[in-house]
């Protein structure tokens, strides 16, 4: 007959030690280090997407007035576009490094970052030096179309996506 081993050398028991406090539980009441970067990109992206609405709404408030032969000379139409339109780059280049997508990577990013130059230019030329009520309209409403190219691009995540209505 085979006498059974002592416990200890036939399973892997360990003698209770002592527990030290895991790092969260000396953090009560704060977020877990996950949660708080959650948090911070939902805030990135709702300012972007705010600060998106916000330029795209001023634009056609600007060319509206442009049109109609409106000044565009006061402090709400010289410095809150590009208060506006710096908050949503650097919100832009923010998000870009948190999700790692990067223009030149993702084509649909590269889509939106070339029709944003249009956009600029459109918006330029629609609000300032276009002449003529149909030279303006015709800028204003193609800088409308680049914006909403841009807004789908964003929504869809796909440069092509105009091809799903036609």
């Amino acid at each position: 007959m085979v006498e059974p081993a002592p416990p200890s050398a036939t399973t892997n028991q360990t003698e209770p030690t002592h527990t030290t406090p895991s790092p969260s539980s000396e953090r009560r009441g704060q977020s877990p280090p996950n949660q708080d970067a959650l948090m911070i990109n939902t805030i990135t992206k709702h300012l972007h997407v705010t600060t998106a609405i916000l330029s795209g709404l001023l634009l056609f408030w600007r060319g509206g007035r442009a049109l109609l032969g409106y000044s565009n000379n006061g402090f709400a139409y010289r410095v809150l576009p590009h208060l506006i339109d710096t908050i949503l780059l650097a919100s832009a280049l923010y998000l870009a490094y948190l999700s790692h997508q990067y223009p030149f990577v993702q084509a649909w990013l590269t889509a939106k970052i070339i029709v944003l130059f249009a956009y600029i230019f459109f918006g330029y030329m629609a609000v300032k030096k276009a002449k003529g009520f149909f030279g303006k309209l015709r800028y204003l409403l193609l800088a409308l179309a680049s914006f909403v190219y841009i807004i789908g691009t964003a929504h869809y995540k796909n440069w092509l996506w105009l091809t799903r209505y036609f």
